[in-house]
């Protein structure tokens, strides 16, 4: 017998959520490797067995498979994204420039690909993995609910950042129903609104139009990764999880 824990890498464990997926799996009994962008703060870099500074704009090959064969984890939680707060948008939806485009992409969607390209050339123990998308993969951002920013004038939520999430569903999809006959599973969940530093007009409209009435906290989302940690939940792939406050259904 072995009291060894099981590995866990998180693709971004800073940001708004990121915290949150690191402390659920933590609770859960892993040990988790932090990878990307950002010093974690003192409370999250004491929650990881290890930190790694890691750029999917300019990933360092060498440097993730020998943390991926140090540590041999069993599950990677892809978080790394890029996405825009309320009222840091355009007016005209033809105002984003292509490089902002190709930005988001390489990022959100490229970053993952590149990562299992790799990780997949030498598996080991790698059997379950979890992609965070966006209640956006699936439908368009209300504008009205931006309306109010930039003085009156209204902004546009970046369309690319949703549509790096729809293209990123399908990956999912594909790999999912691809690599089931090697044994390992991939599965989203997809938030929707979660509180985090949004203006009070925002919260205001987005309340109005979720049917619970609210943004989530992050740790109601902690239920969810549970579900999709859970190695007896194993025959489950290429699924979606939206956790979403029934937004979608208005």
């Amino acid at each position: 017998m072995t009291n060894e824990k099981p590995s866990v890498f998180v693709f971004g464990p800073t940001g708004n959520l990121g915290p949150t997926w690191v402390e659920t799996a933590v609770e859960e009994g892993w040990d988790v490797i932090g990878l990307g962008l950002g010093k974690p703060d003192k409370q999250l870099n004491s929650l990881m067995l290890d930190s790694v500074e890691l750029d999917l704009l300019d990933l360092n090959k060498s440097q993730l498979m020998e943390s991926f064969s140090k540590h041999k984890p069993s599950t990677i939680i892809f978080n790394s994204g890029i996405d825009s707060p309320p009222g840091h948008g355009k007016n005209l939806i033809q105002d984003f420039e292509h490089d902002s485009w190709e930005k988001i992409f390489q990022v959100n969607l490229f970053g993952f690909v590149r990562i299992m390209n790799l990780l997949l050339q030498n598996p080991e123990k790698l059997n379950n993995v979890i992609a965070v998308g966006s209640m956006y993969a699936s439908l368009s951002p209300n504008f009205n609910l931006y309306s109010h920013c930039q003085d009156g004038n209204g902004t546009l939520k970046h369309p690319a950042y949703g549509a790096s999430k729809a293209a990123l569903k399908s990956v999912i999809e594909q790999f999912g129903a691809t690599l089931a006959p090697k044994g390992i599973r991939l599965n989203m969940l997809s938030p929707g609104g979660v509180k985090g530093n949004q203006d009070l007009e925002f919260v205001r409209k987005f309340s109005d139009r979720t049917p619970l009435s609210r943004l989530a906290e992050p740790k109601e989302l902690k239920s969810a990764l549970r579900f999709l940690l859970d190695p007896e939940n194993s025959y489950l792939t290429g699924q979606d999880i939206v956790v979403d406050g029934g937004f979608k259904l208005w």
